[in-house]
Parts: structure tokens; sequence; C-alpha cells
């Protein structure tokens, strides 16, 4: 989740999920591009890439922590919480986790 927050930073605090998974690849030293392209077969014979769906929880739990807002579909923004935030600080039991916790369960 660190790592979705400084791509957005480095792309100007705005920008596409896919421009972020792109920023990702090619910059992360955290998270390998071999997992990011990784492809496995679904039970139905469907082809899909397990880190996009790791990717899209992190951005919603992100969302709930207030992180960063989703403004269209798409497109995600770093909110003043996200810019600002000094990531060397960041517990993401207790800065990110325990309010996306909360917001899941208001959606179920």
């Amino acid at each position: 989740m660190p790592e979705i927050i400084r791509s957005l930073r480095k792309l100007g605090g705005h920008a596409s999920t896919r421009e972020v998974k792109q920023e990702l690849m090619e910059n992360s030293l955290e998270i390998p591009e071999s997992y990011m392209t990784y492809k496995k077969m679904s039970r139905n014979g469907q082809e899909y890439i397990p880190f996009n769906y790791a990717f899209n929880f992190s951005v919603t739990n992100l969302i709930f922590a207030g992180f960063l807002i989703r403004p269209v579909t798409g497109q995600v923004e770093l909110t003043k919480l996200g810019r600002q935030f000094d990531l060397e600080k960041l517990d993401i039991d207790k800065d990110i986790m325990v309010k996306a916790d909360a917001g899941w369960k208001k959606t179920t």
C-alpha cells in the first residue's frame, strides 16, 4: 500500500490505475515485476493476473483509510492525508487496516 502512495506522489497525486500499475512495474523495488505480470489459470479456464486483485483491494483499503479518493472510475487521487503523511512512520495495521476493516464492515 505504501508503494501505491509513493507511485501516486511521483505521478503528481492523480492518475489512472493503469498509470499507477505501470509506475509500480517500472520503479518499485518492493514489488517484483514478475509478481505483477504473473498470469494464472482459473478453474473455468480463464487467465487472470492475481496482482490485480491485490492492487484493487489495496486501493480500496487506502480509500477507506482516507489516503485516496476515486474521483471517477479508473482514476485515483491522493487526499491531503495521502500527500502529507510521512511514509517512514506508516504503521499499516494502525494507520490503514483498522480503518479499512471498519469500512469493509459497513459495505456488508
